[in-house]
This record gives structure tokens, sequence and C-alpha cells, in this order.
């Protein structure tokens, strides 16, 4: 939810989301780890650069955070 707020609030994503990206559910629960659902609206033509930002910050925040991802390596 952070990473979707701080999101919205860059300047070039301003005419581009509607409602921030959010965990709209779980998927399922895995032995490595769990499957999400995160959602947003976004005007129609934005939705593919906005979604590639989104995964962009959102590995940021978990390497901030030092969250690894299944089938990275370590560094």
């Amino acid at each position: 939810k952070k990473v979707g707020e701080e999101m919205q609030a860059l300047p070039q994503m301003q005419n581009r989301i509607i409602e921030p990206p959010y965990l709209a559910s779980i998927k399922g629960f895995a032995d490595d780890g769990i499957k999400v659902s995160v959602q947003a609206k976004t005007n129609a033509a934005a939705q593919w650069k906005t979604r590639s930002e989104f995964y962009r910050l959102l590995q940021k925040a978990f390497e901030k955070n030092k969250i690894k991802l299944v089938g990275q390596e370590s560094k």
C-alpha cells in the first residue's frame, strides 16, 4: 500500500493513476512464499507503464527492507 501511495504522489504519475496500487487479495500459499493480487485504477493508455513503474518501486522497497524474492541470488 505504501509503495502505491508513494507512486501516486510522483509528478509523472499524477495523470496516470486514478487509485494507487493496493493488495487486493492473497491468491495462495506455498513453501517458498505467497501469491498476491495487486490492483490499481489507471488511465487505459497508461496501464502498462504504470505496472512497470510499480514493479520497479516495489523491488526497491523489497531491497530496502531486506525482503528476498524466490530465485534471487544472494548479494
